[in-house]
């Protein structure tokens, strides 16, 4: 058994793994597990020709992350590697048949759960209960001049405002996901990310990174606007929506984190389904 702090020597073996998963859970994702390696701890378990995460929930739980398809794995080589942990997560919810042999628990809490949405419905807010989002975009552009760029060759303008943002919250950055997305800044191209930057009246207003999570599904994983200007957030998401290459017919917007003000932002875009991480406890003889 070897254990490593996950590093950026770990990208190539990791996204080829995920890739090969094609999972639509944000946590299926080097870029994402790198930027919050600090926060949960993140370190890379090798057991023979198998691969682990291991990793601390929010709520402090030590976990094991698979990156193998679970059938794949022997028990044998599985047991070894949660004897080092308290519960297998993040489990997509196809899986857990696989485990009804072994299962002694399986449970999931709401905050983790990702916010997925069809495309289709943010490509163009369609819909009664969207209204508020076009009415904002609409009174936006009235009022000002929005221009749209992608972020690659503007990280500079990205990080000041990261930084704005960071001033509007009153919190210290440890309490934000600041760190993370000023990792995200410096590591765009190095994490093959995506992103655009938002201009009002000529000046920097609000970004947005993401990449591809799997065949079927593009996940945000930061974004970031001044709330001096209402419309800022529907607008940028739909843009850089719209932008997107290939069929990829879903949208992950991530977790709410159990913050009811992200909670009620992510329901305000009506999601067609979350993402649920079961929390197992096994057994293997």
């Amino acid at each position: 058994m070897q254990i490593e702090s996950l590093d950026f020597s770990h990208q190539d073996v990791l996204q080829k793994k995920f890739r090969q998963l094609d999972l639509p859970l944000s946590e299926y994702s080097f870029a994402n597990l790198y930027l919050f390696r600090k926060l949960h701890r993140y370190e890379v378990v090798k057991i023979e020709e198998e691969m682990f995460i291991r990793g601390v929930t929010r709520d402090n739980i030590p976990f094991i992350m698979l990156t193998s398809y679970p059938t794949e794995i022997s028990h044998r080589i599985l047991r070894q590697a949660l004897s080092l942990a308290e519960i297998l997560f993040p489990v997509p919810e196809n899986w857990l048949g696989l485990f009804d042999k072994f299962l002694e628990q399986a449970s999931f809490k709401e905050a983790d759960s990702d916010y997925l949405y069809a495309r289709s419905k943010l490509e163009t807010y369609s819909g009664r209960h969207l209204d508020g989002k076009r009415n904002q975009i609409k009174q936006m552009l009235n009022q000002h001049d929005i221009t749209i760029q992608n972020l690659s060759k503007r990280l500079e303008d990205a990080q000041q405002i990261l930084n704005d943002w960071q001033e509007e919250k009153k919190k210290e950055k440890a309490e934000t996901d600041y760190l993370s997305c000023q990792e995200g800044i410096q590591s765009f191209q190095r994490l093959n990310l995506q992103g655009k930057i938002l201009d009002v009246d000529q000046k920097p207003s609000a970004f947005i990174i993401g990449e591809c999570l799997s065949k079927d599904c593009f996940a945000f994983h930061f974004c970031k606007a001044l709330h001096s200007i209402k419309g800022l957030y529907p607008y940028l998401l739909q843009d850089a929506v719209q932008s997107l290459t290939g069929i990829c017919p879903w949208i992950n917007l991530e977790q709410d984190l159990g913050i009811p003000g992200l909670r009620e932002s992510k329901l305000s875009y009506q999601p067609d389904w979350l993402g649920k991480k079961w929390r197992l406890q096994l057994r293997l003889l």
